[in-house]
Parts: C-alpha cells; structure tokens; sequence
C-alpha cells in the first residue's frame, strides 16, 4: 500500500509540475466574448487581429512557439500578423486552423465549421488527428484566398473546398459592418441569419412563407424592416406573441 501511495504521488507531483511548465510558457493569455447582437474586436500583442460576431467566444495562449486560440462559439475573423517562426493556430472542436501571416473567417454552424479565406494560405486538420482534411496537392494540402472549406462537424470526412465569388465574398463578410446582405434566398435561411442577431426571434409558421425569396442589404438584428417589407411586399402576416414574430401567409 505505502507503494502504491507513492507511486500516486510521484505521478501526482510529475502532472503538477507538467502543468505549471506549461502554464509558464504561455507568454499572452485571453478570454473574450460578445452576447447576442454584438461584436468585439481584439488587438493581439503581436499584430494580429480578431474580430467576434454576435454570440461568439474565443480563448487566446501565446507562447514563443506558437500563437493558439480555441473559438468555442459563433464566428470570427483572424487578421494574423506575419512571423514565420510561430505559427498562429485556431481550434475548434474538431478543426485545427494553420496559418502564418494570413486573414480567414471561421463560423461555427450546428452540423458544420466554415473555413473562409481572405488573404493568403491555411492549413485544415482534424484537430485529434491533425491530418489534413483538404484534398491532396503539391507540395502540400492548403486553402487559398478566394475559397472556402465545410467541414463536418465531427471532422471525421474530409471537407468539401470551393471557390467563392467576390460578391459572395462580401455577404459572408458583410457582418464586420453590421450588415446581413442576401441575394434571393429562402427566407427560412434570411430568417435563420436574422435570429443570430436579436433577441426577439422570427418564427415561419408555413412552408409558403419559408419559401419566399428574399434578397437585400439589413442592418444586423433590425427585424423591424424585414417584418415591414414582408409584410408590404410579399403578402406575410406578422403577429408578436411573447418574444416572437410569427411570420404566415395571409
């Protein structure tokens, strides 16, 4: 027994130690996060910066190797200052980000991470694994600016890359500017972008109505004018109950 409890003990001290080692390498660390309707923009010690979407949260552990942070919810984009000799990594769950210097939008949907590239190259691995999920190339597996990369959730397939237009492009990035903008598109997708934002959500009572299509630029969270175009334009009827819109076909 007098042993084993020795043993514990020496195993509990190496942990210890493992742990303070670690703790002591971080040379930066940080804990941010908006609620829903705003955004926050970090400045990093090195440059970089991040820029949260509404309901997001980010962990930040700079050390002299590498730059790390963990996106635990929502959406953000990384601005990375260059320096080559630490590599700036962003995880999520499943998906290991690399880049050096570089900008890239990561949102974290229910059933999916997106990987949207803005400036230069990453890399995207599984984060157990840390084998690549993009398709094979020479001399080695990277997205480039100008595309996107929808990964499963569990990471577990590999992504599925494509190239976005310049217009899309800006949609998808319109947030930074508080904007929802929207080619026409289902309003039950227009609607699910919108509830993201306000905390007064809106609720499609029917399939005709989820079916519209809707395009447009909106402020973020301003469900007022949607509810009042809808309603002027596209023969929808809106009803508050509680803290919702109802949305149905007259």
């Amino acid at each position: 027994m007098v042993a084993v409890l020795t043993a514990a003990a020496a195993i509990a001290v190496i942990v210890c130690f493992s742990v303070l080692a670690r703790f002591h390498d971080v040379t930066y660390s940080d804990y941010s996060e908006t609620v829903v309707g705003a955004q926050r923009t970090l400045q990093l010690p090195d440059g970089s910066m991040v820029t949260l979407n509404t309901d997001s949260a980010v962990r930040v552990a700079f050390t002299d190797r590498d730059r790390r942070l963990y996106l635990e919810r929502g959406e953000a984009h990384f601005s990375v200052a260059h320096d080559a000799t630490r590599p700036f990594v962003v995880q999520t769950a499943s998906v290991r980000v690399h880049a050096v210097g570089t900008a890239f939008n990561i949102r974290l949907q229910t059933s999916a991470v997106e990987v949207l590239v803005t400036e230069g190259k990453v890399g995207v691995l599984n984060a157990r694994s840390e084998q690549s999920l993009l398709p094979s190339t020479e001399p080695a597996p990277v997205l480039g600016a100008g595309h996107r990369a929808m990964v499963a959730a569990d990471a577990q397939t590999p992504a599925v890359v494509a190239v976005v237009s310049t217009l899309e492009m800006g949609q998808k990035l319109a947030w930074q500017e508080q904007r929802l903008e929207f080619d026409p598109t289902p309003l039950s997708e227009v609607v699910a972008e919108f509830n993201r934002y306000g905390l007064r959500r809106l609720v499609i009572k029917d399939a005709a109505t989820a079916g519209l299509r809707i395009g447009g630029s909106f402020r973020a969270g301003d469900t007022d004018t949607l509810v009042r175009l809808l309603e002027a334009n596209f023969g929808v009827s809106a009803q508050l109950i509680g803290n919702e819109i109802h949305l149905c076909q007259r």
